[in-house]
């Protein structure tokens, strides 16, 4: 199936995952 558009999501226009990456990066790096 052919992609008919691409979307590009500079955070927080689409979804507000700061919050996420900010945890998800402190967890990686802790160990």
């Amino acid at each position: 199936m052919p992609l008919d558009a691409i979307i590009f999501d500079v955070d927080g226009t689409l979804a507000e995952t700061e919050e996420t990456h900010r945890i998800a990066f402190n967890q990686a790096f802790a160990e």
